[in-house]
């Protein structure tokens, strides 16, 4: 199945998940869950040094479909298709991250462990009041991006930048448009992002450098996903596990494509891990935020 329709189940099966009721907190850890509080950072490796990013003590951790606000930015523990599988904790918007069991199965994603800020699509409508936006597109001045995270190297996972669009000022109700970035994947079978995953597409356009990298690019003018508007997906090549990227220059070099509009909204920007299989026997299924930052218009940059 394309990468595109893997991830258009994105917010299906939310309802579901938070109808379940499950939230955890650490005095009640399962087997998961314990693996989040054990005294070791995502990577596997022996606790980090002081004052960095580590899951040993979390602020927030939940088993279940949930989230919390740090700031202008939510984390969340959106979990598609499952009630449960990826436990996710938080220590500040720029330190969090997920413990994840999941067999391939139907190859589909699971679990989008991610921060955002913004509005978040879907039945729930999280609306972090302090995030900043909307911003019309044409009103942009500055809008760069960092992240620097680490995941297991196995398994089949995709690590990406969600950017949506509406075209008034809304909070809620459906995207017009997104933009989705490619940073970081892992496929054991070695399909997604691969070769004959996007060029022979025919949504491919070709390789484009912007933004500080270089991308292979996919255009659907017209998807159901965000009520018929247009989906631009990026696959950077290289990929990268840390990365800062000028997300104005990328979408004022849509906007000179036809495809955005500068009178458009700008109404979230996530980042996170869509997970399709992770864990034992494939890798140790942490995955981490060590930072993670937006800066938006005349906030410092980065």
């Amino acid at each position: 199945m394309d990468v595109l329709a893997r991830a258009g189940a994105r917010h299906r099966a939310v309802s579901a998940a938070a109808a379940l009721g499950l939230l955890l907190g650490v005095a009640g850890c399962t087997a998961l869950e314990t693996t989040v509080c054990h005294g070791r950072d995502c990577a596997g490796r022996a606790d980090a040094s002081a004052g960095a990013c580590s899951s040993a003590a979390p602020d927030w951790q939940s088993c279940d479909f949930a989230w919390k606000d740090y700031g202008k930015y939510t984390v969340i523990n959106n979990m598609w298709a499952s009630s449960s599988g990826s436990c996710m904790w938080a220590n500040s918007e720029r330190c969090w991250g997920s413990s994840a069991q999941y067999e391939n199965g139907d190859g589909l994603v699971k679990a989008y462990a991610s921060a955002y800020r913004g509005d978040h699509y879907g039945s729930f409508g999280t609306v972090n009041p302090t995030n900043g936006l909307p911003v019309r597109i044409a009103d942009l001045s500055r809008l760069s991006a960092r992240w620097n995270m680490v995941t297991p190297h196995d398994g089949r996972y995709m690590v990406l930048w969600d950017i949506y669009f509406r075209e008034d000022a809304a909070t809620s109700g459906d995207y017009h448009a997104n933009l989705m970035l490619f940073q970081y994947w892992f496929d054991r079978f070695g399909a997604i992002g691969g070769p004959d995953d996007v060029e022979p597409d025919p949504a491919y356009v070709g390789r484009f450098t912007v933004g500080g990298h270089e991308w292979r690019v996919k255009y659907t003018p017209s998807d159901g996903r965000v009520t018929g508007g247009p989906v631009i997906v990026g696959y950077a090549d290289p990929i990268v596990e840390e990365a800062t990227f000028d997300l104005k220059q990328i979408i004022d070099w849509a906007v000179g494509q036809g495809w955005l509009n500068q009178d458009w909204y700008l109404s979230v920007v996530e980042v996170g891990w869509q997970l399709i299989e992770a864990g034992p026997p494939y890798g140790d299924g942490q995955f981490q935020t060590n930072d993670f930052e937006v800066s938006l218009n005349d906030e410092p940059a980065l």
